[in-house]
């Protein structure tokens, strides 16, 4: 087992590798949305990414962080 502290929100992660599994806490696509924010909104970016596209929207899950996002003008969702 290994932990680390993501740098947005300082939350921590753990992850648990048996001999036939491997698991998050928190789940990988919840550390993957907030790195993906934090880039959005951070100051040398905000005003100069303007359109987003995620690939493997099912849930929209990523686009509720997204819309909250004021200096974004289009975000397009490709979900095959």
């Amino acid at each position: 087992m290994f932990s680390y502290t993501l740098p947005c929100g300082g939350f921590k992660t753990s992850t648990k590798l048996t001999e036939t599994r491997i698991s998050f806490d928190p789940p990988v696509y919840e550390q993957r949305y907030c790195l993906a924010i934090q880039i959005l909104e951070d100051a040398r970016w905000v005003n100069e990414i303007k359109k987003v596209t995620e690939f493997g929207c099912a849930e929209m899950r990523f686009f509720q962080l997204m819309r909250r996002i004021e200096t974004i003008e289009n975000i397009l969702q490709f979900n095959s």
